[in-house]
């Protein structure tokens, strides 16, 4: 049950739950009903209180990718590694058992984010979310939603067929 709470903000977290038969599919579909629909509302909140309507932005999915700078490929990959990272710290901290470690649980996968990459979305909800509220940049929901979600399986088959100790 604890290691099924900690998904409740990132599909591509709940995908890699899933992956390691933590969650069934059922409660995948539910959590990302939730999150993404969560996602939405919430981009959507920030978006009117930020006046973010009133910005041009080059951004895609919140995150501060240069559209001049990076192509679709880097931008897609970047999402890549970043989530494949942050599953990664998911499964050492929460999936294997270590009880003496517990108060460093969160403060890994926050450190684990924030040196992945700080430009990475990793997170596919808050990725769509932006996209769709502005219309803008949809040809590069891709990067932002998929991107995420193959780190998760990539961090899946990683974990399951070379770290995972039992």
């Amino acid at each position: 049950a604890v290691v099924s709470t900690q998904s409740t903000g990132n599909p591509a977290v709940s995908l890699g739950l899933f992956l390691d038969k933590r969650i069934s599919v059922l409660r995948l579909f539910l959590y990302w009903a939730a999150q993404f629909i969560g996602g939405i509302a919430g981009g959507g909140l920030i978006f009117v209180l930020c006046n973010y309507k009133d910005r041009p932005s080059p951004s895609i999915g919140l995150v501060s990718y240069d559209l001049e700078e990076y192509t679709y490929v880097q931008v897609f990959f970047n999402e890549v590694f970043g989530t494949m990272t942050l599953v990664l710290a998911v499964y050492a901290t929460f999936i294997e058992p270590n009880q003496d470690l517990n108060y460093l649980k969160c403060i890994v996968i926050s450190i684990t984010c924030m040196i992945a990459n700080p430009m990475c979305c990793i997170n596919p909800a808050r990725g769509l979310a932006f996209n769709v509220i502005t219309l803008q940049k949809l040809n590069h929901i891709g990067a932002s939603v998929f991107g995420p979600l193959l780190g998760a399986i990539v961090a899946a088959t990683i974990y399951n067929t070379i770290l995972k100790t039992n």
